[in-house]
């Protein structure tokens, strides 16, 4: 990838992906969920794969029953020496806030895989929009009918109906952050593509989700940080 991200940039982002939300989503129905117990799960969400390690969703989903049974258990172990070592790190029950990401059922958690994924599905359409051919072809090579661009936003767009039931209202393209009903247009990310850069980190790329996470990175970071939208790391020394 151009634009490499690591774990804490990913961690950020998604924390002020739903920090966004859980504000909008409070004046819609405060009572259905717990915002602060979501902004701080958005935190610790993948403190887990400190001791098993990051498994693209992908490859959970070739697993076999034995493998995902064994994949379970690692889970929950990790769980439990995390929480008797690192509990005092969150503010709220550290274990309770692993768990919730683990199984994978609350409102809050579902929040959360909403901002985890729209995040995702932005890191990728930053470098196709730089028209990086090479993790184009690499990130194409599942043996799928749908390129991974097409894998995340089905994922986000699944996500969003979900939140819509939870909260009984239909919620795309309510805010900036849920404008999901845009096609991607490969045409025009082509005929658009070019190395990010500093003078034109801030141009319009025409793609309103894009737009939206982009804006972001100006309002929560400061000038050095905002330096990993447009240094490349792939190629550097």
């Amino acid at each position: 990838m151009f634009y490499r991200p690591h774990l804490l940039i990913h961690t950020k982002r998604v924390s002020w992906i739903t920090q966004e939300l859980t504000e909008f989503l409070g004046n819609i129905n405060p009572n259905i969920f717990d915002k602060s117990f979501t902004d701080e799960l958005a935190i610790f969400h993948d403190d887990s794969e400190i001791l098993t390690w990051d498994l693209l969703s992908l490859e959970k989903e070739m697993m076999s029953k034995e493998e995902k049974e064994a994949y379970e258990k690692e889970c929950l172990n990790s769980i439990k020496i995390l929480d008797e070592n690192y509990w005092h790190h969150a503010q709220l029950n550290y274990q309770e806030l692993l768990l919730a990401d683990h199984y994978k059922k609350w409102i809050e958690y579902l929040i959360v895989a909403y901002a985890d994924k729209l995040d995702a599905h932005m890191e990728i359409f930053h470098e196709i929009l730089a028209w990086n051919e090479l993790t184009i072809k690499k990130l194409t090579n599942w043996n799928l009918d749908i390129y991974p661009h097409d894998y995340t936003r089905n994922k986000i767009i699944k996500l969003i109906h979900t939140l819509s039931n939870n909260f009984w209202v239909k919620l795309i393209d309510t805010h900036d952050l849920f404008q999901v009903s845009q096609d991607f247009n490969t045409q025009l990310a082509y005929d658009n593509a070019k190395f990010h850069a500093k003078n034109n980190i801030q141009n319009d790329s025409w793609y309103k989700l894009y737009e939206a996470w982009k804006k972001l990175h100006f309002k929560y970071w400061d000038k050095e940080d905002r330096e990993y939208l447009y240094s490349q790391r792939e190629f550097t020394n």
